[in-house]
């Protein structure tokens, strides 16, 4: 059910709710991992192996978070999609673990979220297995015991089906639950499953420029911000300048969130 809110709150006029986080939904690419390069890779083998163009850095930084499908949409003739998207996840799954890295602070922070009772799932725009491939990989699936991909449900991110989906794994509800993403689609997606909506500044596509966002969103500088704030919210007192809240933009109708979704 889209998120409804209130009008546009300033910093001073933000007070955090008075509840207890049991649970935290993350997304993975850009949020927990970087995994760019890796992406980058791997899209330009598929491209060049079928005869098209490779991205460029900065052309390829903007489709960054979006499904693979529309990543590739304006790129490449429809009739080739099915084998440069086979192409592409074939040699991912391959190069994925050596090209990805986990940022600083995530495992200790997963670690102290673990001690704290907070249970965690995944909700990414990547394939399941793709994404539990890395998890495996990485030596961070120990933490995430519901994984949803973007196969698990009809449409991708912005759409807020797999953070609905995850949370009901989880048997969680709105009031003590949370969703960390990197970018805007992640904003609109956590908003619209009606969660509040940490924004970490690690991501290529980061809100921390965007001054349309909104009621219920915050930024932190580092995953392992999310510790403090989770005990901030136990004692709402204490939470001081932890976290900036920003109005994010309710016009976007279901369509616009279609045309937003990506995958990682």
């Amino acid at each position: 059910m889209p998120a409804k809110g209130a009008g546009p709150l300033t910093r001073d006029a933000y007070s955090p709710p008075k509840r207890r986080i049991r649970n935290i939904i993350f997304d993975l690419d850009g949020t927990l991992v970087d995994s760019h390069s890796g992406i980058i890779e791997a899209l330009n083998y598929a491209l060049v192996r079928t005869g098209y163009r490779p991205f460029d850095e900065a052309e390829a930084n903007q489709r960054m978070g979006f499904s693979l499908e529309d990543t590739l949409r304006d790129k490449i003739a429809e009739k080739d999609m099915h084998r440069v998207c086979t192409l592409y996840r074939e040699y991912y799954h391959k190069i994925s673990p050596l090209r990805t890295r986990v940022f600083p602070g995530v495992v200790d922070t997963l670690r102290r979220l673990d001690r704290m009772g907070i249970r965690c799932a995944i909700a990414s725009n990547k394939p399941r297995y793709s994404a539990i491939h890395l998890l495996e990989a990485l030596g961070l699936h120990q933490y995430f015991p519901v994984v949803v991909g973007g196969e698990c449900v009809p449409l991708p991110k912005p759409d807020p089906g797999m953070i609905l989906l995850a949370m009901s794994r989880l048997g969680a509800s709105p009031e003590n639950t949370i969703y960390v993403g990197d970018s805007e689609v992640d904003a609109i997606a956590g908003r619209s499953a009606g969660l509040e909506v940490i924004v970490v500044l690690n991501g290529i596509r980061s809100l921390w420029h965007n001054t349309d966002s909104g009621n219920g969103v915050r930024m932190l500088r580092h995953v392992s911000d999310i510790v403090g704030l989770v005990d901030a919210e136990e004692d709402p007192g204490a939470c001081g300048a932890a976290a900036a809240t920003f109005q994010l933009s309710r016009s976007s109708s279901r369509q616009d969130q279609k045309q937003a979704g990506r995958e990682e």
